[in-house]
């Protein structure tokens, strides 16, 4: 029995020991099964890569993962090179720009300059060795004693008397100055018309030109019409409009805020035109260049001869008149006193305005182109002992509320004034009022 049991021991041995090597060999089997594809998986990728070689050196290309410093150098670089382009852009731009603004003009100007001088020697108001009036006032602004109203140079905003300055960059001065040009075409349009119909008209008879007083006279104020103002229009329309009844045609070019050189700029600059030839060019500025800009009286008068020098080259003709309105009463006092004397914070105008207007007077009597209009006593009312000769007094605010600009009423008194005035020079048949007259005193 233990016969049976130990050869059915080996026989189960045996066939366990059997069953184990062909396991092992179907293993081997299923092994080389799986492995063939997988060689022929790496043999295929071996053959496309062969097939494909790279070279990223053949190329230059750097296939390499980008160095993050190494990309904010190349940003900061690239930042710098912009900058760097456009402060180059910004300089050539300026530098293109000063160009075409200063030297260009100065060319064009220098040029000019050579007839101009001669043609102002002329008419002797320029000269090099003395003063024509025999004052200081010349138009040597070397000869300057003081800028400023206060007596130093240095506590006021004055501009150089001798230059054209404009205020164009300005939206509002530049629109009021188109207005003015096209004020001028159509009063050049309309004489031209009425000369090819056969119409009487022979034109524009004065020509005004000035700061925001002359303005007020087309309603406008910076070029914008004014409801408080359309009264002083009617009064210029009434008086220097033929069609309205007026006994002279009047074309009024002024613009609010203007000093002499601001003018001195408009009349260069389109507002005194080759086809604009009245009788006579009728002139008053220089309020601002005291009450606004506090300059001295040297240079406000030395602004006015300017205006008066420019005039003379554009309009040569002897028969042409230029008027010079004297400056308007004008006072820094609420209560309207034209001399005060104790603020020492507000200098009073009126003296220095007086003077003024003394030089202008016998300014032109020196020149026989030239006329003086004195409108002063037209807004001025008498203080103090009548006995005692004096100048300064008051403003009637009738006339004058603000103590700068003309009421209706004193627009219409001071209109009456410079129709007589227009009467004489142009030897026109005197029609005045004497009632108006007494109004005027």
């Amino acid at each position: 029995m233990a016969d049976s049991v130990l050869s059915s021991t080996k026989k189960t041995k045996g066939s366990t020991s059997s069953q184990q090597q062909q396991h092992q060999s179907v293993l081997i089997d299923l092994n080389e099964i799986t492995r063939i594809p997988t060689n022929k998986r790496s043999n295929r990728r071996q053959k496309k890569t062969k097939k494909t070689p790279f070279s990223s050196s053949a190329v230059g290309l750097d296939i390499t993962a980008p160095n993050p410093k190494t990309k904010a150098k190349e940003s900061k670089r690239y930042c710098c090179s912009i900058i760097r382009f456009t402060f180059i852009l910004t300089i050539l731009i300026f530098s293109v720009r000063t160009y075409l603004l200063l030297v260009v003009p100065s060319f064009s100007t220098m040029r000019k300059n050579a007839d101009y001088n001669t043609a102002l020697n002329g008419i002797g108001i320029r000269k090099k060795d003395e003063d024509t009036l025999g004052t200081k006032f010349d138009l040597n602004i070397g000869k300057v004693d003081h800028w400023c109203l206060n007596g130093d140079d240095d506590s006021c905003s004055c501009l150089d008397p001798t230059e054209a300055v404009s205020r164009i960059e300005r939206r509002p001065w530049f629109n009021a100055h188109e207005s003015n040009k096209n004020l001028i075409k159509e009063a050049v349009m309309s004489e031209y018309l009425d000369a090819m119909n056969d119409f009487d008209n022979d034109g524009v008879d004065v020509v005004f030109l000035g700061d925001s007083i002359i303005e007020e006279w087309n309603g406008r104020w910076l070029g914008r019409e004014m409801e408080h103002l359309k009264y002083v229009k009617v009064v210029f329309e009434q008086m220097f409009q033929k069609k309205n009844g007026g006994k002279v045609e009047g074309l009024a070019l002024g613009i609010a805020g203007d000093v002499a050189p601001n003018l001195l700029w408009r009349i260069q600059n389109g507002e005194m035109p080759d086809n604009l030839n009245p009788s006579v060019w009728w002139i008053l500025i220089g309020t601002n260049d005291f009450g606004t800009h506090h300059c001295s009286g040297e240079i406000v008068f030395m602004g006015i001869q300017r205006i008066v020098e420019e005039i003379m080259h554009r309009k040569p003709d002897a028969n042409t008149k230029i008027v010079i309105n004297s400056i308007l009463p004008r006072t820094f006092e609420s209560d309207g006193k034209l001399v005060n004397g104790t603020v020492l914070s507000s200098p009073d105008l009126w003296p220095r305005i007086d003077a003024v207007n003394h030089e202008l007077k016998h300014f032109c009597k020196e020149h026989d182109q030239l006329e003086f209009f004195d409108a002063g006593y037209i807004f001025r009312g008498e203080a103090g002992n009548k006995q005692v000769e004096r100048t300064d007094g008051y403003i009637l605010p009738e006339r004058m509320m603000d103590h700068v600009h003309p009421t209706a009423l004193g627009h219409k008194l001071w209109g009456l004034a410079i129709i007589k005035k227009l009467t004489e020079i142009l030897k026109l048949e005197d029609e005045g009022n004497e009632d108006d007259d007494k109004d005027m005193r």
